[in-house]
């Protein structure tokens, strides 16, 4: 037999109903929480990534050797940073980190081709019979771009970048090193220990090799007008990240 709901029943089934409404709602319209720093350096490198790829479609090349090598190892530098992101995308953090050196390697070389090579040493690496170990490409770019610096506080900037204490990081990664050694594992299990701060200070460096490489490189190139579109890019990113990828927050 049907029993019929009392109105002090109806009453609680509407006060429910209108409980659950207003979660809903106060849901739906509450702003989104903030994204972490590992997040944002994500979404920002893949968008910084596909403009420079814009960037440098928009434009038609010489054929010479010196034009090709320079603009091949631009371009590959994006892929291996597209590669960083889909490793990453994956959880295969070791190999991420470890491709980070490749985008410098990739974009110091295509600057170090530009302005620095000679015709003969051009024409050596387009046949891949160049001695690299005879030559060095950082001291190369950083004397003639830069030259003697006076400044200490500049000279220190330049050595994070330039100088033998910065590429001790990415070379330990890259090569197995102390640091990705002792990343493959959580106290006694085999199991990586990687950190988003770490994993947001690797996605940034290589960021950052494309910022700073491409603003030179579409310099020389007379393409004004996207170089300093770039430069602003970098600046944009260096005061939106740096406080942040020191703190970790």
């Amino acid at each position: 037999m049907l029993q019929t709901i009392t109105s002090s029943e109806s009453y609680i089934i509407l006060a429910v109903f209108a409980v659950l409404t207003l979660a809903a709602l106060i849901y739906l319209l509450s702003p989104p929480p903030p994204m972490s720093l590992l997040e944002d350096v994500t979404i920002r490198g893949a968008e910084i990534r596909r403009r420079i790829r814009e960037l440098l479609a928009r434009g038609t090349f010489t054929a010479d050797t010196r034009t090709v090598l320079v603009v091949g190892a631009s371009d590959q530098a994006l892929e291996h940073h597209e590669a960083i992101w889909l490793l990453r995308e994956s959880n295969v953090n070791g190999s991420a980190m470890a491709m980070i050196r490749l985008v410098w390697d990739a974009m110091f070389r295509a600057v170090w081709f530009d302005g620095f090579a000679t015709n003969e040493q051009v024409e050596l690496a387009a046949h891949d019979e160049l001695d690299w170990q005879h030559i060095s490409v950082r001291n190369d770019i950083k004397r003639g771009r830069f030259g003697t610096i006076q400044d200490s506080e500049k000279a220190a900037k330049l050595d994070k970048v330039f100088g033998k204490e910065f590429w001790k990081i990415p070379n330990s990664y890259t090569h197995t090193g102390r640091r990705r050694l002792a990343r493959r594992f959580s106290y006694d299990q085999v199991k990586p220990s990687y950190t988003e701060h770490e994993l947001a200070q690797g996605l940034s460096a290589a960021t950052e090799a494309l910022l700073s490489c491409f603003v030179v490189l579409l310099k020389n190139l007379q393409w004004h007008e996207e170089a300093d579109e770039i430069a602003l890019m970098y600046n944009r990113y260096h005061a939106e990240f740096d406080e942040r990828l020191h703190s970790g927050k």
